[in-house]
């Protein structure tokens, strides 16, 4: 990633307490980044290493595009390799990177920040509420899901004063990734979609994750906005001592009743705290509500225009591969909610896809990261698909045994299971399964990269 802006060497060294290794001219930078690809004249580089990469192994690269800078490890500093450029040695480059976005988020510290995290619903939840912001204040959010401790520091490092207003998602998947990235957002609003079982390979338990996620509240500033319908959410609210706001279909001050579906999209009517108000949404599943109505929620918060909220719900539609329904080839189709997976979020796929009168087929693969459990899950799963009238389901991954061994627990026909041994053969058992009209879900793990499919088959 890169951002542009106009960062002092003295502002640098003073927020990542870094060591100046060697004299230099330089004396600020127009640009970070840390990605050896997108350098440019001054820019400021950082050497982060990853599972896949190490970026020290490209600082030359980096010098000879014009970096001007340079934040590395020092473990891995060589004086002879730089001419005249800021070469700062720190213990931990990834931890610098955070310590620099923290310190920008504290010059803009007036700027009013929605932190979003929870287990499921986080990017819809944050789009919608950045749609819903926009109307009428320039706002800063991640790029697609960039909520990790790189995607947010970096976001967080667009900052400047031609925003109004920050919105951001904060995602996890061992212990102390929200402490630390809510440390460094410090929001003013905090947002828990929901607590499911989701990373259970590195958070062990529902109540792991609900702790991991709670640790949001130790850094919110003002207002807690959460899902009163999830259990387990609710329950962190109980302890919180500063304002909130409930949200949910069963409870909250915010809430969506007498829900429809008409020509394939959920229709509503929302519930405020002064006014109800009538919306025809453009999303395809039940469970989609919760992000439309925390984005309500943050509306009321802001107090915001009854008409305005109602404008912002209509309009708003999902990111690809997060349950879009599109038009695919042949006249077929597709439910693309091929981003990502996990128990939770392919149960609600399927119910969506089980809403449809059209004739059915599931593309499905692995849900990763569930640790012990999966085998429960993935079983679950082809449970859970036996019991919608499929006319095939279609199954691709290391765990596709386990989704047929359910499906046929359910009494599900054998011959309507197709097993693809090679990803590129689910093409062609579509081709020849797949009929005009046929409505296709496609969803698995994000690493399967089941939305190179969706492409494939889509007009």
């Amino acid at each position: 990633m890169r951002q542009t802006g106009n960062w002092k060497l003295t502002e640098v060294l003073e927020s990542i307490k870094g060591n100046l290794v060697k004299n230099t001219t330089v004396h600020s930078f127009s640009g970070i980044t840390d990605d050896s690809r997108s350098v440019q004249a001054n820019d400021l580089f950082i050497a982060l290493k990853g599972s896949r990469y190490d970026g020290h192994n490209f600082i030359p690269e980096a010098i000879k595009k014009g970096a001007r800078g340079v934040i590395l490890n020092k473990k891995q500093y060589s004086f002879n390799l730089y001419q005249d450029a800021a070469i700062i040695a720190v213990d931990n480059t990834l931890e610098a990177l955070g310590k620099l976005a923290s310190f920008q988020r504290q010059k803009y510290s007036y700027l009013p920040l929605i932190g979003v995290t929870g287990s499921n619903g986080k990017t819809t939840t944050k789009e919608a509420i950045a749609h819903l912001l926009t109307q009428h204040f320039a706002v800063l959010k991640n790029q697609a899901n960039y909520n990790n401790q790189i995607g947010l520091p970096f976001t967080l490092l667009g900052l400047n004063n031609s925003y109004q207003a920050v919105c951001i998602e904060m995602g996890t998947n061992s212990k102390g990734e929200i402490a630390l990235l809510s440390s460094i957002a410090q929001p003013n609003i905090g947002i828990i979609t929901n607590i499911q079982p989701v990373h259970l390979l590195g958070l062990n338990s529902l109540e792991g994750i609900q702790k991991e996620k709670g640790a949001l509240l130790n850094y919110i500033k003002d207002c807690f906005i959460y899902n009163q319908d999830d259990p387990l959410v609710s329950e962190l609210a109980r302890d919180f001592n500063k304002e909130k706001m409930g949200f949910g279909i069963k409870k909250g001050e915010v809430r969506a009743k007498n829900i429809f579906l008409k020509n394939n999209t959920i229709h509503f009517t929302l519930v405020l705290p002064e006014t109800t108000l009538s919306i025809q949404t453009q999303l395809l599943g039940k469970h989609q509500i919760y992000a439309l109505l925390a984005a309500a929620a943050v509306g009321v918060y802001f107090k915001l225009p009854p008409e305005n909220i109602k404008y912002a719900l209509e309009t708003f539609s999902p990111l690809p591969g997060r349950l879009c329904l599109c038009k695919g080839i042949d006249g077929i189709s597709i439910i693309d909610d091929s981003y990502n997976a996990n128990p939770a979020s392919m149960e609600a796929a399927l119910n969506t896809l089980k809403q449809f009168s059209s004739t059915k087929i599931a593309v499905l693969g692995d849900m990763l990261e569930l640790g012990k459990t999966a085998i429960y899950w993935h079983q679950e799963v082809g449970r859970q698909a036996g019991r919608i009238p499929l006319k095939a389901l279609i199954i691709y991954g290391q765990y596709a045994d386990l989704i047929k061994k359910g499906a046929l627990e359910t009494g599900m026909d054998e011959h309507k299971i197709y097993k693809a041994k090679q990803k590129e053969e689910i093409i062609s058992l579509l081709k020849r399964i797949s009929a005009p009209s046929d409505v296709i879900l496609f969803k698995a793990s994000h690493i399967l990269d089941f939305g190179g499919l969706v492409k494939r088959v889509k007009v």
